[in-house]
C-alpha cells in the first residue's frame, strides 16, 4: 500500500468521476443501482434509419409533440386528433385507437405485410405491443412495424401542417417504399437476417 492524499470522488458511477449524466441522475434523485431498466433498448439495434430510431425513442418516452401533450404543457391548441377529429390526440390514440389509424393497420393485414399479432389494436396499450415486438417477431417484421409507425407520423404531420388529405393506402405504400429503399441503400437484407444467415457483406442479387 502506498500513501495517497485524500481527494473527492463521485460515488454515483463506477468511474467515480463527474459527468453530465451523473449530475442529471443526482438532480433527479436517480441512482444507477436503483434505476428502472428501460425496456426498449432494442430500438437502437434495429436495421432502420437513425432518425426513425430517435422517433421511436420519443414515442416510447411519450415525447412526441401530439396535440394532447402540447395542451398539457400549456400551449393553447385544439387537442382534437387531426385524423379522426373525435378524440384528444395522444400518442396512444394516434397510433393505436384512432379510427383512421386502425384502418391503416387493417390494410397492412389485407396486404399481408404484417401479421395480425403485431397490430397495436390487438393489445391493451401501445407499450404492450412494443413489448411483444421486442420478443416476438424477427428483424424483418420489427423493421416493417417501425416504418409504418414512421409513415403514420409523417402523414399525420402532412395533414396538420400542409392540410393534406390523409390517404390510408398512400400511408401504407410509403411505409413499404421506405422499407424497401432502406434495405437496398444499406445493402443488407433483413429477410436474410430473419432466416439466420445474415452476412453484412452480402450484396443483393443482380
Amino acid at each position: 500500500m502506498f500513501p495517497r492524499d485524500d481527494s473527492f470522488c463521485l460515488g454515483i458511477n463506477s468511474s467515480c468521476k463527474f459527468s453530465t449524466k451523473s449530475a442529471t441522475w443526482m438532480a433527479h434523485g436517480v441512482y444507477p443501482h436503483t434505476a428502472f431498466t428501460w425496456p426498449f433498448h432494442w430500438i437502437w439495434k434495429l436495421e432502420i434509419m437513425p432518425k426513425i430510431k430517435i422517433f421511436l425513442w420519443q414515442l416510447c418516452h411519450n415525447a412526441l409533440p401530439v396535440r394532447g401533450t402540447l395542451l398539457q404543457r400549456g400551449i393553447n391548441i385544439d387537442p382534437s386528433c387531426p385524423l379522426c377529429l373525435s378524440n384528444i390526440e395522444s400518442i396512444e390514440h394516434l397510433f393505436k385507437d384512432c379510427l383512421v389509424a386502425s384502418q391503416v393497420w387493417e390494410a397492412t393485414l389485407t396486404h399481408r405485410w404484417i401479421p395480425s399479432n403485431i397490430s397495436p389494436s390487438r393489445y391493451d396499450s401501445l407499450h404492450h405491443c412494443l413489448g411483444y415486438i421486442r420478443l416476438g417477431p424477427g428483424p424483418l417484421l420489427r423493421q416493417r412495424f417501425s416504418f409504418l409507425l414512421w409513415s403514420l407520423w409523417k402523414a399525420r404531420n402532412a395533414t396538420v401542417f400542409n392540410n393534406d388529405f390523409f390517404n390510408l393506402l398512400h400511408c401504407l405504400i410509403q411505409a413499404k417504399k421506405a422499407s424497401a429503399e432502406w434495405r437496398i441503400r444499406t445493402r443488407t437484407s433483413v429477410d436474410i437476417i430473419h432466416k439466420g444467415t445474415f452476412s453484412p457483406f452480402l450484396l443483393p442479387p443482380i
